[in-house]
């Protein structure tokens, strides 16, 4: 049924051939459904008429509330527009206001400048006169002078036309004359006479050079003697002092050989100890009698040890590794079952009220535990409430392979070793920088194998072996996303296969920042409020432009801290390469590329050279050498240690040219025949070139940017 069935049903029912307008407007106003309905109350026989006046009623009221509502809005509207208008009036009359204002301003400006003007002028006018007398009394001035200069000059002729040609007046020369007659002498044999007096004199004279300049040489010989005698004692007492230095030092230091010199010292203290605290002599012998006791307890320990490792089988030694690794394994799981009992139903960590009150770390599942008071006292880089795993009073094996007692705390980033006496870091190892760790079968030896410093061997009770190896692995894990390779083996393997001596430049007691139960709970907090400042930390890698960030190595620092590189700079290659010259000669340089350049710097560290990326018009690439091309300097001819090395400085090198130039940078193949022929690059520098070096980045610009410019990394760009 449509609308003309309506209009046909309406006719019907009222009897006529057309409607009216009145009629035509209300059928033609009913949308679908209201058609369905009438047509379905004409089907059922109901009294539609009465529902069709209902509905014709409520479309009335609708189109009269539609009138009323559109009514309201244009009066809404007339009166905004009202408001609007008299806004723009008032904001006309106000400009115009400014303006008058601003004219006003502007001609008293004006008025002020034309003043200024005046002044100015007048001030220039009076200037100028003053120079002008000062010049016209400098002129008399100076013809005075002239005119004193002429009489002086004439005066000083006439005294001279009475002088001979010896110089001499009249009255000199005849007092000279007489004086001459007196001796018999003529003026012939005066001049004789004066000649050999010069003669003797300078004679004399090179007699006396010569003397002294013979005692000078014999005085410089002396001190030559003396100074190297001098400079050989110091070279003797410098080596002597490096000895006992390395001795003395925490990881090299041979504690059992200053047992004599140690004891007497302890002899005495304990005397005085006793003085002053009032102990009688039997209370110092008890005391004596029981640390005799432990060192022997502690030596037959070590002897039963040592004699059981030497009858253990092949077999019982893997059979108490495994036996080792299984307790590793269970500790593990253990730590991991408090895990549920760390989130809430929502995957929030459930936290105390106070940060004081941590007893776990959530993000490693690991216990935090409290450092002894006397402890914290002494290891005061520590700082207030750190991050402890573990920590104790254990034996380290130094150089000598002598055990040393020590402090060790196991935090969340560090294994620190201190002095027991006065708390002194002697070495701080981070674990991240651990290849591997070798544990004995029987439990006690500790091997962390550091390659880029020297290793540690800790030397710990059986029962504590599990945990130890628990935190470091996990820590580890969490950190490097990769597990941590563990052996069990023979204890003399372990010896074997250790470095225990000190690189050069090594320094032991660098304390890493130690990290605080506020700090953990923060981040905790953080994490729960989804803080997107967790982002940023650790950043791995550029998210603009995917490239990794690097370091430079621990081992190398100490060339780099003077320059723009000693401060966490912003890296993305770094590594020794070998420069050829234009002499084709070989020059050795450290090759770092920032987000924007390349550097060379000397082994030292100091700077020598400084690429723009961008400027760069073409690399050629070999298996393992590059070749930059900067016509607007000169070229660049460098080899790399390895294939994987120039791939991975070819790789930033593009990345950076299309990030910044928006196209791809022209690469072509060095050959073997070109890589030979290098004299083919222009590698000689340009007349008057001067390095110029850009500034470096610090990971922390580039953290700034991003935040401020709202890049977001991706979780697979940074680190815990």
């Amino acid at each position: 049924m449509d609308r003309e069935a309506v209009k046909q049903l309406y006719r019907q029912k009222k009897g006529v051939t057309e409607l009216s307008a009145e009629d035509e407007e209300f059928i033609n106003s009913l949308g679908v459904r209201e058609i369905v309905r009438i047509w379905e109350m004409v089907q059922s026989e109901t009294d539609w008429e009465a529902e069709v006046y209902q509905l014709r009623q409520k479309k009335q009221d609708k189109q009269k509330k539609e009138a009323e509502a559109k009514q309201k809005d244009e009066a809404a509207k007339a009166a905004v527009e009202a408001a609007e208008e008299t806004a723009r009036k008032q904001k006309e009359a106000a400009a115009a206001r400014e303006k008058a204002i601003a004219e006003e301003k502007a001609e008293e400006e004006r008025k002020k400048k034309a003043a200024e003007e005046a002044e100015r002028k007048k001030k220039e006018e009076e200037e100028a006169r003053l120079q002008r007398e000062a010049e016209e009394e400098a002129e008399r001035e100076l013809e005075e002078e002239m005119r004193k200069e002429e009489e002086a000059k004439k005066k000083a002729e006439a005294e001279a036309a009475e002088v001979d040609e010896d110089g001499l007046t009249k009255e000199e020369r005849e007092q000279m004359e007489a004086e001459l007659a007196a001796e018999g002498l003529d003026d012939e044999d005066a001049a004789l006479q004066a000649e050999a007096e010069r003669e003797a004199e300078l004679a004399l004279e090179k007699e006396i050079e010569e003397e002294m300049a013979k005692a000078a040489e014999e005085e410089e010989k002396r001190w030559a003697a003396a100074e190297a005698e001098r400079e050989a004692e110091e070279a003797a007492l410098a080596a002597k002092m490096a000895d006992a230095e390395e001795e003395a030092d925490d990881d090299d230091l041979n504690e059992e050989d200053l047992a004599a010199l140690e004891a007497e010292l302890e002899a005495e203290e304990g005397f005085l100890d006793q003085l002053d605290e009032g102990l009688d002599d039997e209370e110092a012998a008890k005391a004596a009698a029981e640390e005799e006791e432990r060192l022997r307890k502690e030596k037959e320990e070590a002897e039963a040890a040592a004699k059981a490792a030497a009858e253990a089988t092949p077999q019982d030694e893997a059979a108490a590794g495994a036996a080792l690794a299984e307790a590793v394994k269970a500790k593990h799981e253990e730590q991991h079952d408090k895990l549920s009992k760390l989130r809430g139903p929502d995957g929030k960590f459930l936290l105390p009220d106070n940060f004081m009150d941590l007893t776990i770390d959530p993000r490693t599942e690991l216990d935090l535990v409290d450092l002894p008071p006397d402890v914290s006292e002494k290891c005061s880089f520590m700082g207030s409430y750190p991050l402890v795993h573990l920590q104790g009073d254990f034996d380290k094996l130094n150089h000598l392979r002598k055990w040393d007692k020590r402090h060790v705390i196991i935090t969340n980033y560090c294994i620190f070793v201190a002095h027991i006496k006065d708390g002194f870091c002697a070495r701080c190892l981070e674990i991240t920088e651990i290849s591997k760790l070798q544990v004995s079968n029987d439990g006690q030896i500790l091997h962390f194998v550091v390659p880029k410093e020297f290793d540690l061997i800790l030397r710990i009770p059986k029962e504590k072996t599990p945990e130890a190896v628990n935190i470091v692995t996990t820590i580890y894990k969490y950190k490097k996303k990769k597990e941590l390779p563990v052996e069990y083996l023979n204890e003399k393997k372990i010896h074997d296969s250790s470095n225990l001596k000190k690189p050069k430049h090594f320094v032991g007691g660098e304390a890493k920042h130690v990290h605080t139960k506020e700090e953990l709970y923060k981040r905790l907090q953080a994490m729960n409020n989804q803080d997107d400042a967790l982002l940023y930390l650790n950043l791995r890698k550029d998210p603009r432009t995917g490239l990794g960030l690097v370091e430079i190595p621990k081992e190398l620092r100490h060339n780099f801290q003077s320059g723009p590189f000693k401060t966490d700079p912003l890296l993305h290659f770094f590594g020794q390469v070998v420069k050829i010259n234009h002499k084709l000669g070989s020059d050795k340089r450290f090759c770092l590329c920032t987000n924007a350049a390349l550097y060379l710097t000397y082994l030292s560290g100091k700077l020598h050279r400084c690429i723009i990326v961008h400027k760069v018009t073409e690399i050629s690439v070999g298996a393992s050498s590059i070749a930059l091309k900067v016509p607007e300097e000169f070229d660049l001819y460098i080899k790399l240690p390895n294939a994987a090395k120039t791939r991975e400085l070819e790789t930033v090198l593009k990345t950076i040219f299309k990030f910044k130039m928006q196209r791809e940078m022209p690469v072509s193949k060095l050959t073997p025949e070109a890589a030979a022929n290098a004299n083919q690059l222009s590698m000689q520098k340009p007349d008057k070139w001067k390095a110029k070096f850009v500034p470096v980045l610090q990971r922390k610009d580039l953290v700034d940017y991003l935040r401020k410019s709202g890049i977001r990394p991706d979780v697979e760009d940074f680190t815990n």
